[in-house]
């Protein structure tokens, strides 16, 4: 019998399984059916397994390990549910998880498939430390057909053209011709990865967040399930931009999320802490003079800031433990 904890990030459902044992979960039918089964039942959104021991910190360099397992998603191997590379609202959930096991823990550790998070922890507000920006081409190739989706002239995806296979079905819902495609991660040497993120600009009287979801749910797939120029599939983030007063800029965002399975209403979720960092790092490029981005989402509000190197975007939101 596998134990299980319930978290809530934006209102965002995780269930959080602490493995006991140095297992292969990832090729383990019976675990995986185990999750899927049991994040179903939960009616969870994602399900975080961690690995690792931490009371072993100072040898591991972390308190855990973080695979994110999406219980309606699909794999290629013919086994039950998807893995993600990164969870920005399920890091915050664990973090929640490390300070219920250790009160006085004021910042944790996590290693993730797009490298080590590291969370500052101040109260029920969590601060992400989510890892470089990028949207150069050459960086988002694991992802971007590059030969389809074409980059802008100076070869990077900051307000790239649409493609016509693409735009055609999306015209029927926006005029928006570009868009932009991010992630952020740690880089190791010339490589860095990171959960993939197209962002998609509303014009016009959009500032309802419901009709802005409602878009996201009957737009998203034609983006998200694009396998001829996305091979992995992609998220796809639809956002207004509301106020800019010099140092900050609020947006509304609503994302589709990439291997949640083919139930549309489900895939765009209360809120996505990895889009809703790779949303308002655009909007720190398009406003030089901003410090930080406050992101609505229809679970809650997000903030997306610069480090004081600038070398990496914050993500700060709360998160809880559901009783």
């Amino acid at each position: 019998m596998l134990d299980y904890s319930l978290y809530q990030a934006c209102q965002n459902k995780f269930l959080i399984f602490e493995l006991k044992e140095n297992l292969d979960w990832q090729n383990n039918r019976n675990l995986r059916n185990t999750f899927t089964r049991l994040g179903k039942k939960n009616n969870v959104d994602s399900v975080l397994v961690l690995k690792g021991n931490p009371r072993r910190f100072y040898q591991q360099g972390y308190h855990y390990e973080m695979y994110v397992f999406e219980p309606k998603g699909g794999s290629n191997n013919g086994l039950a549910g998807g893995i993600s590379t990164m969870c920005g609202n399920g890091v915050r959930a664990v973090a929640a998880f490390i300070q219920k096991q250790f009160p006085d823990t004021v910042e944790a550790r996590i290693m993730t498939l797009s490298g080590l998070r590291t969370v500052e922890i101040d109260g029920s507000l969590y601060t992400v430390h989510m890892g470089e920006f990028t949207y150069h081409a050459e960086d988002l190739s694991k992802y971007v057909n590059t030969t389809l989706v074409l980059s802008n002239k100076d070869g990077n995806f900051l307000d790239s053209p649409i493609p016509e296979s693409i735009l055609k079905d999306l015209s029927r819902f926006t005029n928006s011709t570009t868009w932009s495609i991010g992630l952020n991660g740690n880089r190791e040497g010339k490589s860095i990865d990171g959960e993939p993120h197209v962002v998609l600009e509303v014009p016009g009287n959009q500032g309802d967040i419901e009709q802005l979801r409602k878009l996201a749910v009957e737009t998203g797939p034609i983006i998200t399930k694009n396998l001829t120029c996305f091979p992995k599939e992609i998220n796809a983030n639809f956002i207004f931009i509301g106020k800019e007063n010099g140092e900050s800029v609020e947006i509304m965002n609503c994302t589709h999320e990439r291997n949640l399975g083919n139930d549309a209403y489900h895939s765009v979720t209360p809120a996505c802490g990895t889009g809703s960092t790779v949303a308002g790092g655009f909007m720190l490029e398009r406003y030089p003079r901003a410090r930080s981005v406050l992101v609505h989402c229809t679970g809650g509000d997000l903030i997306i800031s610069k480090s004081r190197s600038g070398q990496e975007l914050l993500l700060k939101g709360p998160a809880e433990e559901v009783k």
